[in-house]
């Protein structure tokens, strides 16, 4: 709101002035040194939006001395087209009364362009006069090195994009391409200038541009960045596109910016290892199928012969030399260790045979009737089992049983002293880490690698019976849960096995 000014006080309220009042020249000269103090260009005009006071800055930005100036309005200096806006702001000022402030172009006596911000204010004067005071400030350096850092930026920008190694384009939110890089007018096969300002529907069949359509929407619609996998119609190619919203300095959407990769020969290799996975798949079922049809035919002539042969050995009418009977001995053992061999392969093919169910496995639970199952073993042994607090898992509870029985089984066998067994767990990200420690005979650092396949032994049966399946039904059921089995471990100073499990 306007309101109206007396110049007069800023002399009367002066110390000197207490005792007699300054005559107006001096208020003139008073106001004169102050306005001439500033070092923006300062007018002020009257209703007629003629210029009746100025100061020196003002002077110098129009390049004219003041009796050039004073009394004359902007059609006297400038051109119609900058006068016209000049005195448009003027009157909206003298009628609104309100300060505004605008960014104008101003030429000055040597025909030089200068952008000044320029502040105006209408004040009411004695008598029901208006004046206009406006104050400049000479932007014009500033707004080069705007405009010059503005280059510089689209410059970097454009030397990012072309040297992304991707697609990068951006479109306003009418799909009229603003900028794209190398890559894309590559792909379309089009310059930048057949490009910026075009859209989707001048390059590329309308099936694929209304889906380039709808994925920008999409982005505008939500504000968020959104990836999408998109065909062209060039050689059948396939893009995975990220496309982002960009904002401006009022936080409203003005473009959307994407990033397209090439994707095609990713796909081909996927649908080449989905295919290869399947057959994978089918072929270790068949493999499964087979292991397990053969392991449980073979266990009946294999029966057959042994139970003939035990016959023949132990009937007392039968007269057999010492030679015959050791080589009969030979085949009856031979004969058991394939049925345990058998019966070990049909166990193995078993694990990955059966249809895996997943269920809450309470570990410390399962453990107890672990320990329940080898009670014999730990007895004789003299074993001692401790364990940590155990955590409640997804998981198949007979497999994950067996897991633990064998590795229990196995610390209690390889011991040459009472065995002592720590069961450890500590969550590791998304998984469980579980560790049975031992304090056996070890392992020797050539072995690590081979003792978890089927069949591999490191020791003979004389010393340690077995047949060398454990540990191998062990690393299939603990990767059929989705985790991995490794062993460290010091040749005399026992062993830790590690398994992972999915928390």
């Amino acid at each position: 709101m306007s309101k109206t000014i007396d110049l007069h006080p800023l002399i009367k309220d002066s110390p000197a002035a207490a005792k007699s009042a300054a005559p107006p020249d001096d208020a003139k000269i008073f106001l004169h040194n102050i306005i001439n103090s500033v070092a923006d260009p300062i007018f002020v005009k009257d209703e007629q939006h003629r210029i009746i006071e100025g100061n020196d800055a003002l002077w110098a930005l129009l390049g004219r001395p003041r009796q050039q100036v004073i009394g004359k309005s902007d059609y006297d200096f400038f051109p119609k087209e900058e006068a016209d806006i000049f005195w448009q702001k003027d009157q909206e000022a003298f009628a609104s009364g309100k300060v505004n402030i605008n960014v104008e172009n101003i030429t000055d006596a040597a025909g030089d362009v200068h952008v000044i911000s320029t502040k105006k204010s209408c004040l009411n004067m004695p008598g029901g006069r208006k004046i206009l005071v406006g104050v400049i400030r000479d932007i014009t350096e500033l707004k080069r090195m705007q405009e010059k850092l503005k280059e510089s930026d689209e410059a970097r920008l454009q030397s990012i994009m072309d040297h992304s190694g991707r697609m990068v384009y951006i479109k306003d939110i009418d799909g009229r391409y603003l900028q794209a890089n190398k890559e894309f007018l590559k792909m379309i096969n089009r310059e930048e200038k057949d490009v910026i300002g075009k859209t989707n529907y001048d390059f590329f069949p309308k099936e694929f541009a209304d889906i380039y359509k709808q994925n920008d929407e999409q982005v505008i619609a939500t504000g968020q960045p959104i990836e999408f996998e998109q065909a062209t119609p060039f050689e059948g190619r396939t893009y995975m596109a990220v496309k982002f919203p960009l904002y401006d300095t009022d936080n409203k959407i003005y473009a959307v910016c994407g990033i397209t990769s090439d994707i095609t020969e990713r796909k081909q290799a996927e649908q080449q290892l989905k295919e290869t996975m399947e057959k994978l798949i089918e072929s270790n079922i068949e493999l499964e199928r087979f292991a397990y049809i053969c392991s449980h035919d073979l266990n009946s002539p294999l029966r057959m012969i042994t139970q003939h042969l035990e016959r023949v050995y132990n009937n007392p009418n039968n007269v057999i030399d010492e030679a015959s009977r050791t080589s009969m001995g030979f085949v009856m053992d031979g004969a058991k260790r394939m049925r345990r061999l058998i019966d070990g392969l049909l166990e193995y093919s078993m694990f990955g045979f059966s249809e895996k169910m997943l269920e809450p496995v309470d570990c410390n639970k399962l453990l107890a009737a672990v320990l329940t199952n080898l009670s014999v073993n730990i007895e004789e042994r003299h074993a001692r089992v401790t364990h940590d607090a155990l955590p409640i898992i997804m998981a198949d509870e007979i497999q994950l049983m067996q897991l633990f029985q064998n590795l229990i089984a196995n610390a209690i066998k390889f011991c040459s002293t009472e065995p002592h067994i720590h069961v450890s767990c500590t969550r590791t990200g998304a998984f469980w880490t579980f560790g049975v420690r031992d304090n056996g005979i070890g392992i020797a650092p050539h072995n690590m690698e081979t003792i978890f396949q089927i069949f591999k032994r490191i020791h003979t049966e004389e010393h340690y019976p077995g047949i060398g399946i454990g540990l191998a039904v062990c690393e299939r059921v603990v990767k059929n849960h989705g985790g991995r089995i490794w062993v460290e471990s010091e040749l005399g100073k026992g062993a830790v096995f590690f398994f992972t499990l999915p928390a």
